[in-house]
């Protein structure tokens, strides 16, 4: 893992992973995505981390409460 990374979101799949990536990097945050899904035995057993530098972690933070709010409203 990158030292200057901290974890943000644990998102339950690569769709809602990348979708998160997508709406934060289009906000100027740079984002690192680890892991990935294994699946076995029909489920999905996610691993997936979205990390995000340091610095920006407040940001993002906030971006995602937004975001959150936002799917919360439809």
């Amino acid at each position: 893992m990158r030292n200057d990374f901290t974890e943000i979101a644990r998102p339950k799949d690569t769709i809602e992973a990348g979708m998160i990536q997508s709406f934060l990097e289009s906000q100027g945050i740079q984002v690192y995505v680890q892991g990935d899904s294994t699946f076995g035995l029909g489920v999905s057993i996610p691993s997936l981390r979205l990390m995000v530098p340091q610095e920006q972690e407040p940001e993002a933070r906030e971006l995602l409460n937004q975001m959150k709010s936002e799917s919360d409203k439809e």
